[in-house]
């Protein structure tokens, strides 16, 4: 199977998982992850089929970026 993900003019390319950011809430903390980045990640999960497999699964990522103008 091969499953392609395409992108859009929001999000052009995939994105690398950024640190969880932290906020006090009185006596607790709380942790999260940015809003670009989990908009991202909705936008990719979106796209994939729903399998449901009984064995395991093998994934062969290839990313491919066009070079940088300097």
């Amino acid at each position: 199977m091969e499953i392609e993900i395409k992108f859009n003019e929001t999000f052009e390319a995939p994105m690398g998982s950024p640190r969880p950011r932290f906020r006090n809430t009185g006596r607790f903390v709380q942790t999260y992850m940015p809003t670009a980045y989990t908009n991202h990640k909705a936008y990719i999960q979106g796209q994939m089929p729903k399998l449901n497999l009984e064995r395991a699964l093998k994934i062969e990522l290839d990313f491919y970026f066009p070079l940088l103008k300097s």
